[in-house]
């Protein structure tokens, strides 16, 4: 392959003899499931597949492969049903049947043809991975058998060898892990399909309405044997190509489009004026050029800070997420965007007439405001101007060499030979994996349904035998009068039926249908229902101790002690229940099962009133006696009292603290109040003090000398200080006056 710049093919043979050339519709027009592959069994990369668009029919299903890695459409055909269809762009197969989508995700090969994506190479086919995986089985078994040359080695290394690599093979991820250790895809750079990278680098950066996945149109020319790979942004509109993978075969329409990129093709080669412009816009980075026939006659690129480092984002879409916050970064990236939006528009009506002269504008802007900041509302540039262009490749950082780079490698074209026998070759093989897949596809879902089918047939069955052997093994015990007089709680009818009523009998258990036996008592203790409970009791004592199988096999006095009910409990002993009687699935007594501690007071009490009655030990229950409840409240009393009497202690000692401090306080206002009083009384006789005249200070003065007190000097008048002084700093003073008059005099001398 050569690349070369689109200009110079002008002065080639291909365009001075005007040799007919044609579109290579391979992987353009629109055909049903491709399973295509590049890697041969050996590991070596063959011809990169050709994507295809997915349709039904009627070309009802356009499916867009260009800004994701899998394509969903849901679409409503001509009898008004909704069918499913999906497109994996990995390993480029479509699926009618989400069950079969979501199997192939978790396949080995999917998982697989995402490593070969990763390293830019295509995809293969599930026989070619089954084929593959075959060959490197085959490969460590070889190289085992030849390892073990004796039996110890066969003992020791071989088995280790089995463990180590395919020993654990016994899923779909380890034999995918061995196989790209095997063929070391991502290490070996031989291995690297530069034409496969241009289509996977290309996949997010298309527009939502292009339907190729193919970033380049290949132009042949037949008789020369020569194929032209140009990218599909500078030929035309993604428009022109979304309408040519809805086109067709051999119609009309499809000859138009293919007639207008040749055309568009050659104009572009011939031209020598052809103008385009590179606007590049991301992360707070611009740059902007315009060429003329490859030459750059104009640029200009801006950056400011709009967004936090790690972080990523604009400011304004933080903004409109979470609020405007305060913080002086965020105010900086908000003045940084709108600077940024003012400064690009500025440039953009400085470059309108070069946006009047150009053919094409090369956009690279990835995220909303991006696109708002190049193409705001008050632009004479419209959006959906079809002369704008996505970028179809990945661009590192908008500076003006990469705005270079964007317009060298737009503008250039790969020559390679062409292969019409062995392109014919590929696409025969294709058709016939594409038939083979789409029967293997139908015979699935056939089966599936038919399993649905089954599974709805199977359900239906046991809800119905279900239903039947609900009613099968319906209780006689249900419908009975006698049954159903004690769930209502009719004792007049309950004591007819017994006593008066000769033609009832009470029934009698199942055994074919294994019917347990069921005690009317039961349903009384259940109610809590004293009077019921007492009569059936009088009538049929032998059910007092009988273990009810709905109550988990436990007797009466299990379930009034577990509901806590003391009057039912005190009926039943009187009437004669066992207390040391074990039952349930968690076997316990009575007493073990009562749900409170005034429920074992009950059976302490009445145990103490009937000590000889039963073995209380095998009962768990210690009895208390009339003697012992007394000591009981006896003790309950004291301790009473003596709360009471530490409470009447407590609060006869917080009198005393109380009075306590009332006494303190008093006698500490009483000394401020004094020592405030020889203060006022001081400062009164200092004030009449300053009032004498100087000869009645100096006699004053004399006075207490004689007396040999001790006296201090003025600082500032070198009067002598009566009194208490007033000081600042290290100086005393006589008076205010003095003090203020001798800072000014120390400012002054400063």
């Amino acid at each position: 392959m050569k690349r070369v710049p689109i200009f110079k093919l002008s002065t080639s043979t291909l365009f001075q003899q005007d040799y007919k050339l044609e579109v290579l519709t391979n992987g353009i027009v629109s055909t049903p499931t491709i399973v295509s592959s590049n890697l041969a069994p050996g590991g070596t990369p063959t011809k990169s597949p050709q994507p295809q668009t997915l349709s039904n029919n009627n070309n009802n299903n356009n499916i867009d492969i260009n800004t994701s890695t899998t394509t969903t459409t849901t679409t409503n055909n001509s009898n008004d049903t909704t069918s499913f269809n999906h497109l994996c762009t990995t390993c480029i197969v479509s699926f009618t049947d989400r069950e079969l989508r979501n199997a192939h995700y978790k396949s080995g090969v999917h998982r697989y043809n995402l490593n070969l994506r990763v390293s830019h190479m295509a995809p293969v086919s599930e026989e070619e991975y089954n084929t593959l995986l075959n060959t490197i089985k085959q490969w460590h078994k070889q190289d085992v058998l030849n390892k073990n040359n004796s039996p110890e080695e066969a003992e020791n290394s071989g088995s280790e060898s089995e463990d180590d690599s395919f020993g654990s093979s016994s899923d779909d991820s380890s034999d995918e892990e061995y196989l790209l250790r095997k063929n070391n895809v991502s290490e070996n750079p031989d291995l690297y399909d530069e034409e496969y990278y241009y289509k996977t680098q290309g996949y997010q950066f298309y527009d939502n309405n292009v339907e190729m996945n193919d970033p380049k149109v290949k132009i042949i020319q037949k008789d020369l044997k020569l194929q032209i790979s140009v990218w599909r942004c500078l030929l035309g509109p993604s428009s022109m190509f979304k309408n040519l993978s809805q086109a067709q075969d051999q119609s009309i329409q499809q000859k138009q489009l293919l007639d207008q990129i040749i055309s568009n093709f050659k104009k572009y080669v011939l031209s020598k004026d052809l103008k385009w412009v590179v606007l590049l816009c991301s992360g707070g980075r611009f740059a902007g050029a315009v060429y003329s026939a490859g030459k750059c006659i104009d640029h200009k690129t801006f950056h400011r800070y709009t967004m936090r480092k790690k972080q990523g984002g604009a400011q304004s879409t933080k903004d409109n997420q979470s609020g405007n916050k305060k913080s002086a970064g965020a105010g900086m990236r908000r003045y940084n965007e709108k600077r940024l939006k003012e400064e690009v528009f500025e440039l953009m009506e400085s470059w309108k007439q070069h946006f009047k002269e150009c053919s094409h504008i090369f956009v690279f802007a990835p995220k909303g405001n991006t696109r708002d900041i190049l193409f705001p509302p008050q632009s004479f540039l419209s959006v959906e101007d079809e002369r704008i262009r996505t970028i179809p490749f990945p661009i590192i950082r908008p500076t003006f060499s990469e705005a270079q780079r964007v317009s060298t490698w737009i503008s250039s074209a790969d020559i390679e030979l062409f292969d019409e026998e062995k392109l014919q070759l590929e696409k025969e093989e294709q058709e016939k994996r594409q038939k083979e897949r789409q029967e293997r596809l139908e015979q699935e879902q056939k089966l599936k349904e038919k399993e649905k089918r089954r599974k709805e047939y199977q359900n239906k069955n046991e809800k119905e035998l279900d239903e039947q052997r609900e009613l099968e093994e319906k209780s006689s015990y249900d419908n009975d009068r006698l049954f159903v007089a004690c769930r209502e709680r009719d004792l007049a009818k309950v004591k007819y039926l017994i006593e008066q009523d000769s033609s009832y009998e009470i029934p009698v258990p199942n055994e074919e249908k294994k019917e347990l036996l069921i005690a009317p008592v039961f349903i009384a203790i259940d109610n809590s229902d004293i009077k019921m409970a007492s009569y059936l009791l009088d009538q049929f004592p032998s059910d007092i101790n009988l273990l009810n199988p709905r109550w988990d096999y436990v007797t009466c006095l299990h379930r009034a002690a577990s509901k806590g009910n003391c009057q039912m409990i005190e009926l039943l002993l009187n009437k004669g229940a066992d207390p040391t009687v074990v039952g349930g699935l968690h076997p316990e007594t009575p007493y073990d099962s009562s749900s409170d501690q005034k429920t074992r007071d009950t059976f302490r009490e009445w145990a103490g009133d009937h000590l000889d009655k039963w073995d209380y030990t095998r009962a768990h229950i210690v009895p208390l006696t009339k003697q012992m409840k007394q000591e009981k409240d006896e003790k309950k009393k004291q301790k009473r009292k003596q709360q009471r009497e530490k409470e009447k202690t407590k609060k006869q000692h917080g009198r005393e603290e109380k009075e306590k401090q009332t006494e303190q306080d008093k006698l500490k206002s009483e000394k401020l109040d004094e020592i405030n009083l020889v203060d006022q009384l001081q400062r009164s006789k200092i004030s009449k003090e300053s009032q004498l005249s100087s000869r009645e200070r100096r006699a004053l003065a004399a006075e207490q000398r004689t007396s040999g007190a001790n006296l201090k000097n003025c600082d500032f008048c070198n009067l002598f200080i009566l009194g208490i002084p007033f000081e600042r700093l290290n100086y005393k003073y006589c008076s205010t006056l003095c003090c203020l008059n001798h800072k000014k005099k120390l400012e002054s001398n400063k």
